[in-house]
């Protein structure tokens, strides 16, 4: 199914369980399949008795730590204290399969116990203390890397692009081998070789780290970004120098940590290298993806005894042609958060503030219970299960179960959008002028409210049927395709009916439907009312006929459709240039007596 060249990943779960410090390890753009197979050599690794733990998006606190359980024995209730998959005394291996996509609890977990030695809990009236031997393995792609908390990528430091180190087989050959009776390929990471175990015993010599060393480390990592990275970097070289059996940790073992990784530096080394390994004559040895870099001293042919043997080619062709040197990348860089723009909130290991309108029963999914004095959105069984924890001392007698008002819970939700922005874009009127000025309130203002962004572009050069507008959904405004769809060129045709159409649609079952409509929406539509496709035409996906003022007509019916909804305000920007401004005028009067009319040349809004 998928094969990793020289041992790599081998090579690098090992140092991961030699190295105390690199129990965090992030493989980049690696699927599930070999994440898991990963995870299994590891806990193969680390002894028989370690245990392997998959977190996905919905796991909470009481699911990691420590919760209660009820059992039912000979008719009576009773509840026993149940540990979570995190609180365990022996090795654990803890599979993330994407680490974007991580729950908040999750999250938590991984930046608090990721380095640390111990694990100290303290919930539902329990203390725990036990030591930490938790090895985190997660994946996640390079292009969501953004969504992921700053201070969790910090954690992981052991970092390995495996997206070109880890090829799959088509989909097309799964079908012929189970076609053919065969079973289906099980990807499979190669076991270290026993001279790699023996470093695992105790008592094995530890090996110091060189100045030239520690030098090389710093060198090769920008200082911006702190000193985890450098400190992962020699950690991961004194594994590789335990591994040759090495009694001191030199640059080419830096090098080589640094070669595993795909980390790639301009800085020069400012120290020579104690232990300068020697030119192999034959083929390198393994040396976990190092090779070294060959120069034309050694490609030499060197002289030797007796007549020159001239190889006598088969066919002669012209000189070859000069061709300019072309730079491939070998792999990808392992910290990508570098050069990507967020994608996440200002504080994404909390929950989101958010005012609200409501109370906190028609908000969110349930996440968890906490505390409280109010008799609203009451967790029945989570507030009879913490009176049961003290019944032993306030006595059970004959009037069942007592409960008291410090036993009251109640549902904790996440917190769910109760804003909506309809940003409606017509490409087609942007030219030779910036809109982001235009736009910069009500943006700023749909940030501000972690309100959800509906994208409805009109008239994009990249549009799939220029006769018909595109809609996206997005979280926020921190999606790349808000950005990007800001900065897309324009295209020939302006289906200006379909796009307020799709708004239109957007806006109804964003304030009707679900379990958690949005309190209020605000429409912005950018144009200069110059709608040159039906709406019919539109929905067909040809024209068949030539077309008149119906664009317009059906942008001025779709306008008084919206206008009919209850909490929108609308608002319509008027470029600096408009061949007619009376169309979009006519298009503001439709929307209502609320809608606002905004100039593109910083003149102010002004009412409609």
């Amino acid at each position: 199914m998928t094969g990793i060249p020289e041992l790599e990943l081998t090579r690098l779960l090992t140092c991961a369980a030699l190295e105390p410090g690199l129990d965090g390890v992030l493989l980049l753009d690696l699927p599930a399949r070999p994440l898991l197979a990963a995870a299994e050599m590891l806990a193969d690794i680390l002894g028989e008795d370690t245990r392997i733990a998959v977190l996905g998006t919905h796991e909470q606190e009481d699911d990691l730590w420590f919760s209660f359980r009820t059992w039912t024995e000979q008719g009576t209730l009773t509840f026993t204290p149940v540990r979570g998959p995190l609180l365990h005394d022996g090795r654990l291996v803890v599979v993330v399969p994407d680490l974007a996509r991580l729950s908040l609890a999750a999250t938590r977990a991984a930046v608090v116990t990721l380095g640390s030695p111990v694990a100290l809990l303290e919930r539902h009236g329990i203390s725990v203390r036990t030591a930490n031997y938790a090895y985190w393995l997660a994946s996640c792609a390079a292009g969501d890397i953004g969504q992921v908390s700053p201070h969790l990528l910090d954690r992981f430091t052991a970092r390995f692009p495996a997206g070109r180190a880890v090829t799959t087989v088509e989909p097309v050959d799964r079908v012929w081998a189970f076609a053919n009776g065969d079973p289906e390929p099980v990807f499979r990471v190669p076991r270290p070789p026993e001279s790699w175990l023996r470093a695992l015993e105790p008592g094995a010599v530890v090996p110091e780290v060189s100045d030239a060393a520690a030098v090389r480390a710093i060198a090769l990592h920008d200082a911006r970004f702190g000193v985890r990275r450098p400190l992962a970097l020699l950690r991961l070289a004194r594994a590789f120098a335990r591994l040759d059996g090495a009694a001191e940790v030199t640059v080419g073992h830096v090098d080589a940590a640094a070669a595993l990784t795909r980390l790639t530096s301009s800085a020069k080394p400012t120290v020579a290298p104690s232990n300068p390994p020697e030119a192999p004559a034959a083929e390198p040895e393994d040396r976990g993806g190092a090779v070294a870099p060959v120069t034309p001293a050694d490609t030499a042919v060197e002289e030797t005894q007796g007549p020159a043997v001239v190889p006598t080619p088969i066919l002669a062709g012209p000189p070859p042609e000069s061709m300019d040197v072309v730079h491939v990348p070998v792999a990808h860089d392992p910290f990508p958060e570098d050069a990507v723009e967020p994608e996440r909130e200002a504080t994404p290991l909390v929950l989101p503030w958010q005012r609200r309108r409501g109370t906190t029963s028609d908000r969110g999914e349930v996440i968890g219970t906490e505390p409280t004095n109010r008799l609203a959105d009451i967790a029945w069984v989570a507030s009879l299960r913490e009176a049961a924890k003290y019944q032993a001392v306030r006595g059970q007698g004959s009037e069942g179960l007592r409960v008291c008002a410090g036993d009251l819970r109640r549902y904790r939700r996440s917190p769910k959008t109760e804003h909506l922005l309809v940003l409606v874009l017509d490409h087609t009127c942007h030219q030779d002028w910036d809109w982001s000025p235009a736009l910069a309130e009500h943006l700023r203002l749909a940030y501000t409210r972690r309100a959800t962004v509906c994208l409805v572009e009109v008239g994009a050069a990249s549009a799939e049927l220029e006769l018909r507008a595109e809609r996206v959904m997005a979280r926020s405004l921190l999606d790349p395709r808000v950005a990007a769809a800001l900065e897309r060129p324009q295209g020939t045709a302006t289906p200006l009916a379909h796009g307020l159409e799709l708004a239109r649609a957007a806006l109804r079952h964003a304030l009707q439907h679900g379990r958690t409509p949005v309190s209020d929406a605000t429409l912005v539509v950018v144009t200069d009312g110059l709608g040159n496709v039906p709406l019919e035409a539109s929905l067909r996906g040809t024209v068949e006929e030539p077309v008149r003022a119906e664009g317009i007509d059906d942008a001025i019916a779709g306008g008084k459709a919206i206008a009919e909804l209850d909490r929108v305000l609308p608002v319509v920007v008027l470029p600096p240039r408009v061949p007619y401004p009376d169309v979009p005028l006519d298009l503001a009067r439709a929307f209502g007596p609320r809608c606002l009319v905004v100039a593109a040349t910083g003149d102010g809004p002004w009412s409609n």
